[in-house]
């Protein structure tokens, strides 16, 4: 299984920005996806608007990422 816990630990915030998600996920997915899945009501279910920014709990990208997470054998 894909330990996705190990992104959690290697981020220094408890917040991640939707502009960082690139680097949190390490490319797996963009900015823009995250403005299409919350378009969508498919995204991380809380967010948190900062002046004009978005972000999100870190907890929360880790739950969505699992709920996206299949491994194929």
């Amino acid at each position: 299984m894909i330990d996705l816990e190990e992104l959690a630990n290697s981020w220094p915030s408890i917040l991640v920005a939707r502009s960082e998600i690139g680097k949190f996920t390490r490319s797996l997915y963009k900015t823009s996806s995250f403005n299409t899945f919350d378009g969508a009501k498919k995204g991380i279910k809380r967010k948190i608007k900062i002046n004009t920014k978005i972000a999100y709990l870190k907890s929360d990208v880790i739950e969505w990422l699992k709920s996206k997470t299949r491994v194929k054998k």
